[in-house]
């Protein structure tokens, strides 16, 4: 089947994706000036629902055009907001100081992904000599080190909001500097 005709889908799976994203993005930037968990649980499930667009948009993709998202800059840019959810749902699940991160690494995402729209979605095909197993591992990899680089910038943009503005009121709701400190280490190392 011709990828043109899973285009119109793809589109407005990833629009779908982006609104959620967006939507979650809201939820963060309200709890972290007004206070209150349930308005962050509300932007993970937020984040969590809209992966669920991105990844059918993602394996339509796929299917359609017989490879993985990493060859043209539409299927890079949406691969790379992809993993970049995925690993923070993840790990703001495991890490609980790392959950307000969700106020940069979700518009980061929504942001790559629509870059990503706004860029030619015509389809390119694989040549033979880059067929292989190694290449799924190479790029599995890349993505998740892309994931962990966005929390990374996250962790570090927050640290930088909280020290060049030590006495603001909203301030006082993220971790201390030595823990967003380690936290964009870490992630930045990993990545």
């Amino acid at each position: 089947m011709a990828v043109e005709t899973w285009l119109p889908w793809q589109a407005g799976l990833h629009w779908a994706a982006v609104a959620c994203y967006i939507l979650s993005t809201w939820f963060f930037a309200v709890e972290f000036c007004f206070g209150g968990v349930k308005r962050q649980a509300w932007g993970e499930r937020l984040a969590a629902a809209g992966l669920v667009p991105h990844a059918v948009a993602l394996a339509l993709r796929w299917w359609a055009v017989g490879h993985g998202p990493y060859m043209t800059r539409y299927e890079v840019l949406s691969s790379d907001a992809f993993a970049a959810v995925s690993l923070f749902l993840l790990v703001s699940r495991l890490v609980g100081g790392i959950k307000h991160t969700g106020l940069v690494v979700m518009p980061l995402s929504f942001l790559l992904m629509a870059a990503g729209l706004l860029t030619d979605p015509s389809a390119s095909y694989l040549p033979p000599s880059l067929r292989g197993v190694w290449l799924f591992f190479h790029i599995l990899f890349a993505k998740v080190a892309a994931g962990s680089l966005c929390i990374a910038f996250g962790a570090a943009a927050l640290y930088l909001f909280k020290e060049l503005r030590p006495d603001w009121r909203l301030s006082g709701r993220l971790p201390s500097l030595e823990i967003m400190d380690a936290y964009a280490h870490r992630f930045t190392s990993f990545g």
